[in-house]
């Protein structure tokens, strides 16, 4: 017998690959004629928690993370991003680098030449004091980054601080995937706001600039991709422990990205008995309380820069209804 993604993939037609790297892609298609749940299928958000470059820039709040040790979160001093931003409320460690560490991780979709710049701000009237934190890019040497440019520094938001040492701004050469920026406390009373990942082609960072979007599961060929089914608001008004859910794909539905008006909703896909189910039906137990759906990607290139159309599907006795869809490109980054 065949596997289901063996049927799948043939339901779906092949896209020319002649490329190194193919981000994947899962994007969220809402009906356009009769409404699904807001919410009802999504990607599953990876964990840890990690940040998307879709603008080819990543922003990275402080008040993403939970404050540990002695960092707090405040929201006294006006000129922030966000909702807040952290101050150092530690003694000094200027020996001393990996204490009461903060790990941000994010991903660029290409590989280059990158300057990482983080909004930050200090107070002390001796503008060579409490104006420095410990940093590392990749898991490599602990660098002291300091903001300090003379008296004219002190009570200024900056993106400007630099190496010690090298006086630089923070200019790196990423690969493109997956990368981790750490944070550790080392001068009492510094300030950090949010953290931008920059092209060195564009290099300036933005405080308008919006925090970047939480990565999700995408489907990578060798790869497992998770998706989460739910009816948040309780709009279709099933019953908790009798509704149950699947995952669908297929071919898209006429009119795609519209679908086909039926008594069960938008059906936004077709093929073979209105699709292939991917895994089992699971139970739902109410609202906020999604099931995790997934499919296993092989690790196979004629896989990549495929395309097709999934959709959830919500059932109980004498009823089946639809919700939104995923539209799925598969890549190998």
């Amino acid at each position: 017998m065949k596997s289901t993604l063996s049927v799948l993939f043939a339901l779906c037609s092949l896209a020319a690959f002649d490329s190194a790297q193919t981000p994947a892609t899962a994007k969220v298609i809402v009906p356009c004629t009769q409404p699904a749940p807001a919410g009802s299928l999504v990607p599953q958000r990876t964990e840890p928690i990690t940040y998307a470059d879709p603008s080819n820039v990543v922003v990275m709040e402080m008040e993403s993370q939970e404050p540990i040790g002695d960092w707090v979160e405040e929201s006294d001093i006006s000129g922030f991003g966000g909702d807040s931003y952290f101050r150092w409320n530690g003694p000094n460690f200027f020996g001393t680098p990996n204490v009461d560490t903060l790990t941000f991780n994010f991903e660029v979709s290409k590989a280059g030449s990158y300057v990482i710049r983080l909004h930050v701000r200090h107070d002390n009237p001796d503008w060579t004091e409490g104006n420095d934190c410990w940093v590392r890019l990749d898991k490599g040497t602990w660098l002291k980054l300091y903001h300090n440019t003379g008296p004219g520094s002190v009570g200024v938001w900056s993106f400007n601080a630099v190496y010690d040492g090298t006086n630089l701004l923070p200019i790196h050469d990423l690969s493109a995937g997956a990368h981790t920026w750490e944070i550790s406390g080392r001068s009492t009373d510094f300030i950090i706001d949010r953290i931008h990942v920059v092209p060195i082609d564009v290099f300036q960072a933005k405080l308008s600039d919006p925090q970047s979007d939480v990565l999700r599961a995408r489907p990578i060929i060798g790869q497992t991709m998770k998706v989460e089914i739910d009816d948040p608001q309780d709009t279709f008004g099933l019953t908790p422990g009798v509704a149950r859910t699947a995952w669908y794909a297929g071919l898209p539905g006429h009119g795609y990205p519209c679908g086909i008006s039926t008594v069960s909703g938008e059906l936004l896909i077709t093929g073979p008995g209105g699709g292939v189910r991917l895994g089992a039906f699971k139970t739902w137990m109410g609202p906020g309380q999604p099931n995790v759906h997934k499919v296993n990607i092989p690790s196979n290139l004629d896989l990549v820069g495929m395309t097709f159309i999934t959709q959830a599907v919500m059932v109980e006795p004498h009823t089946v209804l639809y919700g939104e869809g995923l539209e799925l490109t598969i890549g190998d980054i």
